[in-house]
């Protein structure tokens, strides 16, 4: 699962400084003991269907004309 960083802070098991607004891979336990210490709540879970349908190619619209009244 993807999490995004809320605050920056030090992973203390991978030892990694984790920036704001970066995403890393992780297992919801971990995510959960991420956001368990006494600094509250350090990163997200991000949506992965969202970023698939955002990343994907959209088809241009159709142009239609407009008609006078």
């Amino acid at each position: 699962m993807k999490a995004v960083c809320i605050r920056t802070f030090m992973d203390v098991e991978t030892g990694e400084l984790r920036e704001e607004g970066t995403s890393f891979d992780t297992t919801p336990e971990r995510l959960s003991a991420i956001n368990s210490t006494k600094y509250g709540q350090l990163a997200a879970e991000v949506e992965e269907k969202a970023a698939e349908a955002s990343s994907a190619p959209q088809k241009p619209r159709r142009r239609t004309r407009r008609t006078k009244e």
